[in-house]
């Protein structure tokens, strides 16, 4: 990527790019750890995101008005959970989803936030990324 990276809030016309950022990213990271699991359905995304930007806080990293990363947080009272944050497999581990995440962080804590905690996938970079904002992550090994 040669373009400058602008970090923004999400707005509606950027869900559709982002359902498919998060299941390039999901099938990439089953790919990668062997998991034999359906990522859910582009409709249900495009659902879910559409709540999520109504009642939440959902942000993004692009670069030439490509959607590299993708992060969102829900806030209740004190209580900040981190419900999403993907990037294109080609833009992992290149400094793009930290500031991503920070911001998303920053946001929470001004809105009132002062507990902060996430469950995660099985992604080890993703964890590391979690523990270095000060929480820790855990995602199931058993699935029913």
């Amino acid at each position: 990527m040669t373009g400058e990276i602008v970090y923004r809030e999400a707005h509606a016309e950027d869900i559709p790019a982002m359902a498919d950022l998060f299941l390039t990213s999901i099938r990439d990271m089953y790919k990668r750890y062997g998991i034999l699991e359906t990522p859910p359905p582009r409709g249900a995304l495009i659902a879910g995101y559409s709540h999520l930007l109504s009642t939440g806080i959902f942000r993004l990293a692009e670069s030439e008005s490509r959607i590299l990363a993708i992060a969102s947080a829900i806030i209740r009272d004190n209580v900040w959970f981190l419900s999403t944050f993907w990037g294109l497999p080609d833009q992992q581990r290149k400094g793009v989803g930290m500031p991503l995440l920070k911001q998303l962080w920053q946001a929470g804590k001004e809105a009132g936030a002062t507990t902060f905690f996430t469950h995660s996938s099985p992604d080890t970079t993703a964890m590391a990324v979690y523990m270095k904002m000060g929480m820790l992550p855990g995602h199931q090994i058993i699935y029913f």
